[in-house]
């Protein structure tokens, strides 16, 4: 598992690759918080388009995440999530949060 974090002016964008796992998810969750703890970021940016793999500990590194930004008045964000990511995500049941980066919508999701 891979991560590179980019500071941006209103952001931080966390950059995963590779397999997120019960193995890598608690060092990725530091450096992340670390991160932004000490910067509070408004946004945080999960930029997914290098994983292969996620299992429930990835639900819970975004959960937290989510959590975290939120209590620190800001707001996270998924962008470059799979179609099968985008699944695993939303039979988590988190499909009702608004983490989604407008590049990518449901097909129920259209301009009427």
């Amino acid at each position: 598992m891979q991560l590179e974090l980019e500071r941006q002016p209103h952001a931080l964008v966390a950059h995963l690759s590779g397999e997120l796992d019960h193995h890598s998810a608690g060092d990725i969750r530091s450096r992340i918080d670390e991160v932004l703890l000490q910067e509070r970021c408004p946004l945080l940016v999960l930029d997914l388009s290098g994983l292969t793999f996620m299992d429930s500990s990835g639900i819970g590194l975004i959960m937290g995440r989510y959590r975290l930004s939120r209590s620190l008045g800001g707001t996270l964000r998924i962008r470059g999530a799979s179609p099968r990511m985008e699944t695993v995500i939303r039979l988590a049941g988190m499909d009702n949060l608004p983490l989604w980066e407008k590049e990518r919508m449901d097909d129920n999701e259209t301009d009427q």
